[in-house]
C-alpha cells in the first residue's frame, strides 16, 4: 500500500540487513517510509524481536559501547548494514552505516539514539545510572536510569528563585522610579504605595500589568509639572518593560513544560506538587492522599522512569522546546505494565510531543497498533530452524488500523488462530463487537428462552 510522504523526520531508518547475530542468519528489510514515526514489531516469545531491536541499535550506536569501557554489544562475526534518512527534507540523503568485524567498532553514530529493555522500573535498592544510552536494552538491570524527580525538583527550585528574584527587582524598581521623589505629592505617593501593596501572590506579574492604567490615571489627575509628569510616565514605561522581560524569562523555565507533559501522559494524575524538595503525585481518584513515586501504580512508575530518562539523555534541557528533540528511541515490550487505554493513547501522545523522534518498539498487544499514528510501519518477526529469525512487513499489504483487535490477532501480525475462550463451546460465543450490544443480545436470548419455556409448560 503506497502512501505519499507527509512530513520527513530529521532521522529515520530507511532499511537494514542483519546477519550472524543472536539467531539471525540473514534478515533484511528495505524502503521504509521516511515519515514513519513508529515502527512496531510483533512476534511470539523467543522469536527474535529483541534481537532485531538490538541489531538496529548496534548499527545506530556502534558495536562497542564507549560509555561502558568498550563493552561488546555484539560479536565480531556479526554484520549489520543500516541505511538512514538523515537531516533531509526530501528524503534524498541516505547515510549507510555498516558494522562488521573490521569497521564500526566503538564509533558513535551521528544520530542520537536511546534504547530500553523490558525492565524499566527501578528496584529502589540502589542507583546505578549508566552513561550509556543503550545499556538498558542489553541488560536486565532496572536501576540504570536518571532520576527525573531530581530534575523536577531542580527545575522547580530554579523557577522559584527566578520568580522571587524578578519580583524583588520589580518592587525595588517601583519604589525607586515611582515612589521616590513624590514627597511633594503625598496623595499620589499614598495611592501608588497602595497599588504596590496590592501586588502579592503567584499572579504578581499579571497583576502588575493590569494596574498600568491605574497608575496612569493617578498621574494624569495630579497637578504635577508637565515635565516631571512625563519623567514619571517614562519611568513607569521602562518598569513595564522590565516586567515583560521577567515574564518572558520565567516563561522559558523548563519546569512548567516538563510537568505539563508528564500530566498529559499520565491521565490518572491530576497534579504534581513539590514540597520540601520532595515530589508528590495527586491522583484523580484519590486527590486527598498525595503519593510518592513508590506508592504509584507500576504503569506510572515505568512511564516516569523511562520517559524521564529519555528526556535527559536526548538533551531536553539544552533545547528551546521539547518538540525540537530528535533522534531514534528503541523500546522492547512497549506495552509492558500499560492498560489497553494507555497502550492506545501513548503512541500518538509521544509523536505529538516529539514530532522529530522515530520510535522503534516491540509489542504483544494489538491495541498498541491501533494507537500508532498515521504512516506507522508494522512488522512481524518469525523464526524457523532453516531460516532463523526473519522480518516481514504488513502495513504495505493491508490496512491494519482499520481492523478490530480480533481481526488483528488473527492476522499474520499475531498468528493467533483461535481467539475463543477454552471454557465455552463455539456455538455459545457472542459475536458482537460492542459490549453493550453483546449484553443486549444475551439478555434478549435469555428472555426469549424463558418465554418459550413458559409456553411449553
Amino acid at each position: 500500500m503506497e502512501s505519499k510522504v507527509e512530513q520527513y523526520l530529521p532521522t529515520s531508518v530507511h532499511s537494514f540487513s542483519v546477519s550472524n547475530f543472536q539467531g539471525i542468519k540473514d534478515a533484511e528489510l528495505s524502503d521504509l517510509p521516511a515519515d514513519a514515526r513508529w515502527i512496531l514489531l510483533t512476534g511470539e516469545n523467543g522469536y527474535g524481536k529483541t534481537s532485531i531491536l538490538r541489531a538496529i541499535t548496534i548499527a545506530l550506536y556502534g558495536r562497542l559501547d564507549p560509555m561502558e569501557g568498550s563493552r561488546e554489544l555484539g560479536p565480531e562475526s556479526m554484520k549489520v548494514e543500516l541505511k538512514v534518512n538523515l537531516n533531509n527534507q526530501k528524503g534524498e540523503e541516505i547515510l549507510i552505516r555498516t558494522v562488521t568485524e573490521k569497521d564500526g567498532d566503538g564509533i558513535s553514530f551521528e544520530v542520537p539514539v536511546v534504547a530500553y529493555g523490558p525492565v524499566r522500573i527501578p528496584s529502589g535498592k540502589s542507583s546505578n545510572v549508566s552513561g550509556s544510552n543503550v545499556k538498558s536494552l542489553f541488560s536486565s538491570d532496572g536501576d540504570l536510569f536518571h532520576n527525573v524527580e531530581s530534575e523536577l525538583v531542580n527545575l522547580f527550585r530554579d523557577e522559584e528563585v527566578s520568580y522571587e528574584k524578578s519580583k524583588s527587582t520589580v518592587l525595588n524598581t517601583f519604589s525607586t522610579v515611582i515612589l521616590f521623589g513624590l514627597d511633594e505629592y503625598p496623595e499620589i505617593k499614598d495611592a501608588c504605595k497602595g497599588i504596590k501593596d496590592e501586588l502579592e501572590g503567584d499572579a504578581f506579574f499579571e497583576q502588575f500589568l493590569s494596574i498600568t492604567s491605574k497608575v496612569d490615571a493617578i498621574l494624569d489627575s495630579s497637578d504635577m509639572d508637565v515635565i516631571l509628569l512625563e519623567k514619571y510616565k517614562r519611568g513607569f514605561k521602562a518598569l513595564e518593560k522590565v516586567v515583560q522581560e521577567s515574564i518572558a524569562k520565567i516563561g522559558r523555565s523548563k519546569y512548567p513544560e516538563l510537568k505539563s507533559f508528564l500530566l498529559n501522559v499520565m491521565d490518572n494524575i491530576e497534579d504534581i506538587v513539590i514540597q520540601d524538595n520532595k515530589v508528590q503525585y495527586i491522583e484523580t481518584e484519590d486527590p486527598h492522599n498525595p503519593k510518592v513515586i513508590e506508592q504509584l501504580a507500576s504503569g506510572n512508575r515505568m512511564i516516569l522512569t523511562w520517559i524521564g530518562d529519555m528526556l535527559i539523555r536526548l538533551d531536553f534541557f539544552s533545547v528551546d522546546k521539547m518538540e525540537n528533540i530528535y533522534g531514534v528511541v528503541v523500546i522492547d515490550e512497549f506495552d509492558l505494565h500499560l492498560h489497553p487505554k494507555w497502550q492506545k493513547r501513548l503512541p500518538q501522545i509521544l509523536s505529538d510531543q516529539f514530532p522529530n523522534i522515530q520510535f522503534i518498539a516491540s509489542t504483544h498487544s494489538p491495541v498498541a497498533l491501533l494507537g500508532a499514528p498515521e504512516h506507522s510501519v508494522f512488522l512481524s518477526v518469525k523464526r524457523t530452524e532453516e531460516e532463523g529469525i526473519t522480518v516481514h512487513r504488513w502495513d504495505d499489504k493491508f490496512d491494519i488500523q482499520k481492523m478490530l483487535p480480533n481481526a488483528i490477532l488473527n492476522s499474520p501480525m499475531f498468528d493467533l488462530d483461535d481467539i475463543l475462550s477454552s471454557s465455552v463451546n463455539s456455538d455459545e460465543v457472542m459475536t458482537q463487537d460492542d459490549f453493550k450490544e453483546a449484553i443486549y443480545h444475551e439478555v434478549l436470548e435469555r428472555k426469549m428462552q424463558e418465554y418459550i419455556d413458559n409456553q411449553q409448560s
